[in-house]
């Protein structure tokens, strides 16, 4: 099963960014966005994928991408 997750780029490595996303599409991810200016690239990967990942080269962090919701507005 995929879960959806963010990838954090090494700032050292933003100008390579489209490089990057695309050897994690290599590797197995399947990327939805890459955001440039941020060093963020979004996508999904089997669980079991997520470390691996993880330990290619250009890659600062990943983390599961966690849903929100915004409160209805207060009254009035």
């Amino acid at each position: 099963m995929k879960t959806r997750i963010v990838v954090t780029v090494d700032p050292a490595q933003r100008n390579r960014i489209d490089e990057v996303a695309q050897s994690l599409a290599q590797a197995g991810m399947t990327v939805d966005q890459i955001l440039s200016t941020t060093g963020i690239i979004t996508g999904s990967a089997d669980h079991g994928q997520t470390s691996a990942l993880g330990a290619m080269p250009g890659i600062a962090s990943i983390e599961p991408d966690g849903d929100f919701q915004i409160p209805p507005d207060g009254p009035q």
